[in-house]
């Protein structure tokens, strides 16, 4: 799952990866990617740190409360 407000990292990021990126996130993005981590099974989560909203810190916080064993790796898109 990638959680990112840029739209160009959001749109480039997944097809530089050598494994597809099955979501990719919108905004509201933290709200979206807290949704879908919720529902449906994530492996890794790429989570920008800088979200509007929802911080992108708020936002592993709140999969951490939700009990979610999910790598991140945390984006500064900065």
């Amino acid at each position: 799952m990638l959680v990112e407000d840029d739209p160009n990292l959001n749109r480039s990021l997944p097809r530089s990866s050598s494994r597809p990126v099955t979501s990719s996130i919108a905004p509201p993005m933290a709200r979206n990617g807290l949704y879908l981590a919720r529902e449906y099974p994530v492996n890794l989560a790429i989570i920008d740190l800088g979200l509007p909203k929802l911080s992108g810190v708020e936002l592993i916080k709140q999969l951490r409360a939700d009990g979610q064993v999910v790598s991140v790796l945390v984006f500064d898109g900065a």
